[in-house]
């Protein structure tokens, strides 16, 4: 990102390279639609491009961007409030784990984690930024509270009420005999 900063063209194509899906997948997790979260990915590197001059080290570049990300996204929620006869947000797509569920009902698998995801995106607001920050795109919670601007405590506080909520909802899930 310093040589992205010093206006290196290639360096930033590099980044765009490797983070656009991560990205994407960020905003899918947040419940954006695939086009929204194309839009978002873009606005994103947009603003980390116009930013760059602005950049200082001071972490890990992608807690930076994603704090960047996240100020897109917010940014998107208000102006679909102001306009509430616009698109609004789809189903999260969360990234799928390595081993399927049960592999001998791939029918009941894609029901499953159709549920999960709905689950995951009634969480309120603030609850599901965090857990996706910190479950599905790996962030640490100081790292998470960094980007959000709030303490590490209230980024615990707010995974364990988003885990809870969703092991309420979840609960009647078992592994089919």
């Amino acid at each position: 990102m310093t040589a992205v900063r010093d206006g290196d063209q290639q360096a930033f194509a590099a980044l765009v390279h490797r983070y656009r899906a991560r990205l994407r997948r960020f905003y899918l997790s947040l419940g954006e639609e695939a086009e929204s979260a194309e839009d978002l990915a873009q606005e994103t590197l947009l603003r980390l491009w116009v930013a760059r001059e602005r950049y200082e080290p001071s972490g890990r570049f992608s807690t930076y961007l994603f704090q960047i990300a996240r100020n897109c996204w917010l940014n998107a929620l208000r102006s679909r409030r102001r306009h509430p006869d616009g698109e609004q947000a789809g189903e999260i797509v969360p990234e799928p784990h390595s081993s399927p569920l049960w592999p001998w009902n791939p029918v009941f698998n894609a029901y499953r984690l159709r549920e999960v995801r709905r689950a995951i995106a009634s969480l309120p607001e603030r609850q599901r930024e965090v857990f996706v920050l910190c479950h599905l795109q790996g962030f640490t919670n100081a790292e998470t509270a960094q980007m959000l601007e709030i303490p590490v405590g209230t980024v615990k506080s707010r995974m364990s009420a988003a885990v809870h909520r969703l092991r309420d909802l979840l609960e009647h899930w078992s592994e089919p005999e």
